[in-house]
């Protein structure tokens, strides 16, 4: 190969090298890298702008996200400088800042993290790096009177189902109130709710002044959780529903 160890090409440099092999029409230089990823020859995401020539090099850099930003998380949160520094420190030059935006635009794809875009430094969320201890106050809202509650058991529930839940309701999560195994969302019409991942069950409790306000809110919440298990990375859903008031 050219690119020798280069793990990523440019679009730009993919339609340079298709060019001088004589193919010109654009459409044509997406139709070969399309073939080339269905070919194992490398990855190839529309939507992005590069192409993943070593597998193993963005595997190896959220493998050492995962693994060595625990200590340097607050609870889930990292900013994009110190994963720099992680990447760098544990795989040296083949790990430039440039690179770092395009992982972490891959970890947002697949639901590992979601980015604070208007915060300086630029921070990460990342669910895996959060705490395993259960904040007290969700400990407390578990305690209130008129909570509705519902659990889904499952035949089996990976963990990313609610790392990823986390990741999709970004907008209504409560960074505060998040841990490794749950966490509290609120939405726009003052409901708050606790998802808990217990082994094969997701327990999800909810609190509203108007109940039917809250119903609504569980059924969105059930049916975004059931449409990221049934997905194509988890296939599983739910046996069985249970409902109950509080």
């Amino acid at each position: 190969s050219q690119n020798g160890d280069k793990p990523l090409m440019e679009m730009a440099e993919f339609r340079r090298l298709c060019r001088n092999s004589g193919l010109p029409a654009a459409s044509d230089y997406k139709k070969l890298a399309s073939r080339f990823h269905r070919a194992g020859m490398f990855i190839y995401f529309q939507t992005r702008n590069n192409m993943i020539l070593n597998p193993e090099w963005v595997t190896n850099a959220i493998y050492t996200i995962l693994e060595q930003g625990g200590p340097h998380a607050a609870n889930g949160i990292l900013d994009c400088e110190t994963i720099e520094d992680i990447l760098y420190e544990a795989q040296g030059e083949s790990y430039r800042k440039s690179h770092v935006d395009f992982v972490l635009k891959i970890m947002d794809q697949y639901g590992l993290c979601f980015r604070y875009r208007t915060s300086e430094p630029e921070q990460v969320f990342i669910p895996m790096l959060c705490r395993r201890e259960e904040p007290e106050n969700v400990v407390a809202f578990l305690q209130e009177e008129d909570l509705i509650q519902m659990e889904l058991l499952f035949p089996y529930l990976p963990a990313g189902v609610i790392y990823q839940l986390m990741v999709d309701l970004k907008t209504g999560l409560d960074t505060k109130n998040v841990w490794l195994s749950g966490a509290m969302f609120h939405n726009p019409e003052g409901c708050t709710a606790v998802v808990i991942r217990e082994k094969n069950r997701l327990i999800l409790s909810i609190r509203c002044t108007n109940r039917v306000s809250a119903l609504k809110y569980l059924g969105e919440l059930v049916a975004r959780i059931e449409g990221i298990a049934r997905g194509d990375m988890y296939n599983t859903a739910p046996l069985e529903r249970r409902i109950g008031y509080q």
